[in-house]
């Protein structure tokens, strides 16, 4: 009867490690880096979507707040017009009326630069102004021809410095007699580096902003300023192309039409005005805080990774020493 040697299929068993063999070690240890790499994937995906779903909803917020603040000048303003109208004074374009709007505090005094009265002409029946603004000496233009004819509420904006993108805007409503019958507009003027200066009082980061706009698309206010854009239309923006129309309030992710960054929005109109607030903030600011946990969560991946690699490549030297030694052991028996 021979021994068997070590040529001979019996003399090698195959190279287990336990109940394993090293085949299957291997396969254990690229299972466990997968399911790692998975986890560790669905987790950055699951914050992801939850720092985006925030910030977006903290624009969106940001966009009510501002919007309410809004609303109460306008309303403020609307006050100021009202009493013009139920002043009913002796209108004349030949002698112009002081309205004395001003010599009382009221509650729009601290943004309106002026109150004026026309006809169906555009001829100047009153005016009031701060006593700072009436030594200037300065009249507004008469709004447009179908400004005034118009039976709507108008907000526009005129009189834009290039470099500062402080205008005036300009709210007109129509002014009827005690019989109803139309004879002419009331304009208030308002200071739109008031807002501006609101507006800016909220930290956004780089390319952050804050913007009113007309319904129609055109930009009135914008903390920081940009002077390029006051009195630009962006109607054709997906705000008023796609969300507006949509909602009244919402948030989305766009790309920026001023300077092509990626953005993410919020919105809100301004209840009973012809007006709507949007906040913006770029993506990559929006994102900062989620980076942070990436490139640390893929720190630890590749860290572990590197851990289980060098214990599963330990393991496997360790049993091949030990295989062979064992083979050289069945070696020297079979020669004894």
């Amino acid at each position: 009867m021979t021994l068997p040697g070590p040529s001979s299929p019996e003399a090698t068993p195959p190279l287990r490690l336990g109940p394993y063999s090293l085949a299957s070690l291997g396969t254990l240890t690229a299972l466990l880096i997968l399911a790692l790499v998975l986890g560790t994937g669905t987790m950055l995906k699951v914050s992801y979507e939850d720092t985006m779903r925030q910030q977006k909803t903290t624009l969106r917020n940001l966009s009510i707040a501002f919007s309410a603040q809004t609303l109460i000048v306008a309303q403020a303003v609307d006050q100021a017009i009202a009493q013009v109208e139920r002043a009913e004074l002796p209108y004349s374009p030949h002698d112009p009326v002081r309205l004395d709007y001003f010599d009382q505090r009221g509650p729009a005094q601290e943004y309106l630069l002026g109150l004026y009265v026309f006809d169906l002409d555009g001829r100047l029946l009153a005016s009031g102004m701060p006593a700072g603004a009436a030594l200037n000496g300065r009249l507004p233009a008469a709004p447009a021809g179908q400004v005034l004819h118009s039976e709507a509420l108008h907000i526009g904006i005129t009189e834009v410095d290039r470099k500062t993108g402080r205008g005036i805007i300009n709210v007109v409503r129509p002014l009827r007699d005690a019989v109803g019958k139309r004879i002419g507009s009331v304009m208030a003027q308002v200071d739109s580096q008031r807002f501006e200066r609101i507006y800016s009082l909220v930290e956004l980061g780089e390319g952050g902003s804050v913007t009113l706009f007309h319904r129609d698309g055109i930009m009135l206010v914008r903390g920081p300023n940009l002077p390029s854009g006051i009195g630009n239309s962006f109607a054709r923006t997906p705000l008023f192309q796609t969300y507006l129309p949509a909602g009244e309030r919402g948030m989305f992710e766009s790309v920026s039409p001023i300077d092509a960054q990626m953005r993410l929005y919020g919105y809100d109109a301004v209840s009973n005005y012809p007006l709507v607030i949007i906040s913006g903030m770029n993506k990559s600011v929006a994102l900062a805080s989620w980076y942070g946990r990436l490139w640390t969560a893929v720190s630890l991946l590749v860290l572990v990774c590197m851990v289980v690699l060098f214990m599963a490549w330990r393991v496997a030297r360790d049993t091949r020493r030990q295989r062979a030694l064992i083979a050289q052991l069945e070696a020297s028996e079979a020669r004894v």
